[in-house]
């Protein structure tokens, strides 16, 4: 079983904003924005599922010797670090869009999901930057 410490510091930094991305997304999602509009919930559902399939290869990669360095299953995290920030991002897009012609936009949960969304981006470099092999 490896140790966190033993993590590099763009794994670290991955593991830290993933871990924080998904409980901002849990908790934007109580707060109620996927109602109504079936393109909004499909974006918010599919970054929802990117993050925690993110989250879960940023557990393994840090605390499973077996994924060590395992080059694979980094560009996986990124992959979907990516897309769960991309898809997060146009979800809260298209819900403003649709908030804005048919009234009912509430700030809240929509800052909740874009910093959600915004943090996976940055896991997602994080981890760009572990396979470019720079040093931090």
């Amino acid at each position: 079983m490896a140790e966190f410490k033993d993590a590099s510091l763009w794994m670290k930094l991955a593991f830290l904003f993933s871990t924080i991305a998904t409980i901002i997304d849990l908790h934007g999602f109580s707060a109620g924005i996927v109602d109504g509009h079936n393109d909004v919930r499909a974006a918010m559902v599919i970054g929802f599922l990117c993050l925690l399939v993110a989250f879960v290869l940023a557990i393994c990669l840090i605390f499973l010797d077996e994924l060590k360095g395992n080059k694979a299953a980094l560009i996986c995290f990124i992959i979907f670090a990516l897309l769960a920030g991309l898809a997060l991002v146009v979800g809260v897009a298209m819900w403003g869009y649709n908030g804005n012609n048919y009234g009912g936009l509430s700030t809240y949960p929509a800052m909740l999901l874009c910093s959600s969304g915004l943090l996976a981006l940055l896991a997602g470099i994080f981890g760009i930057l572990e396979v470019a092999g720079v040093k931090g």
